[in-house]
């Protein structure tokens, strides 16, 4: 029966894309989010706001060190090559697009790869342009600079430390 499904999903790929996206989109197991947190005390909390500060002690105490008597003093670079430098043109964004790995799953936003790569011909202009404004302007988009990191636990309990 499900074997019947996907063919007439398949067969109506080009009257109906949505389906299809959405049916493989059901299909995939994207789990987001950081699964609960022990407190101190040893009890679970699954409040986002207190699983951020816990893991946040946890890497200040693990990444800060505690020994500030000594301080480097950084020797003044020159600079011979400036971003105003770079040069994109079409042709590298859509080698670059080409590159993409479309095996791995969507990002946070749920924006799979292989839409770019498989537009990189028609997206590379407009890219190319974007591209060379803000290189030309020396700034970037605020959300870009932004990034959404999840802890991935490799080994032993999830509620161990």
């Amino acid at each position: 029966m499900c074997r019947d499904f996907e063919r007439n999903l398949a067969a109506s790929l080009k009257g109906n894309p949505k389906d299809v996206w959405r049916y493989s989109k059901s299909k995939l197991k994207n789990k987001t989010g950081i699964d609960d947190i022990h407190r101190e005390v040893g009890s679970l909390t699954s409040d986002d706001h207190e699983k951020a500060e816990i893991l946040n002690k946890y890497f200040t105490d693990v990444l800060t060190r505690k020994d500030t008597g000594i301080i480097l003093i950084m020797k003044e670079r020159q600079e011979s090559v400036t971003l105003r430098d770079v040069i994109i043109t079409p042709d590298l964004v859509e080698k670059k697009l080409n590159k993409l790995n479309v095996s791995q799953s969507a990002d946070s936003g749920g924006f799979h790869s292989r839409v770019p790569k498989e537009m990189s011909s028609a997206i590379k202009v407009p890219l190319q342009i974007i591209f060379s404004k803000f290189i030309m302007e020396g700034t970037l988009p605020e959300a870009w600079k932004g990034a959404h990191i999840t802890p991935i636990r490799n080994k032993g309990s999830k509620i161990s430390r």
